[in-house]
């Protein structure tokens, strides 16, 4: 029985394309934890594997950096309260020692991948948004959204 990584890599291998993108993400809502960072180990593994079988592939991931703060997370002061509701990106380094809340998190995460064997680039979703590169795939979105609720009602309880 093969591994299910494998299996994935397998079908993705099958695919007429120049190269693979294997992308994950996280949402910067406090410390990056094997909880919330565990779309990277997959995607990595994803990555790696198709790359043995000869594959062009490259592993991204995507900070979720400028999504809204909704609750403080734990270590931090109750005081940043009053940050609820803004985007990560815009929110102070809670110690003062890096640029922001997003490098603040991200820091601890981005030092240690090459440690554990991680082959990926790191991105910023917001960056992302603000260069357009999302652009032709929010208007494919749009033209098509009967369509994408159809295929989420699929797989939900309730449309």
């Amino acid at each position: 029985m093969t591994h299910w990584i494998e299996n994935i890599a397998d079908e993705l291998a099958k695919r007429d394309v120049e190269e693979h993108v294997i992308a994950s993400g996280t949402s910067i809502s406090g410390s990056i934890h094997i909880g919330n960072s565990c779309d990277i180990f997959i995607a990595n593994g994803i990555g790696k594997k198709l790359r043995e079988k000869g594959k062009k592939a490259k592993t991204i991931w995507i900070a979720d950096d400028h999504d809204p703060l909704r609750k403080v997370p734990y270590p931090l002061p109750e005081d940043y309260d009053k940050y609820l509701g803004m985007p990560y990106s815009t929110i102070p380094c809670p110690d003062g020692c890096c640029a922001n809340f997003v490098e603040h998190f991200e820091k601890p995460l981005l030092s240690v991948i090459d440690d554990y064997g991680i082959e990926m680039e790191a991105k910023s979703g917001f960056e992302m948004y603000q260069s357009g590169v999302y652009n032709d795939y929010i208007r494919t979105a749009f033209e098509n959204v009967e369509r994408i609720k159809e295929i989420f009602n699929e797989y939900r309880r309730e449309p």
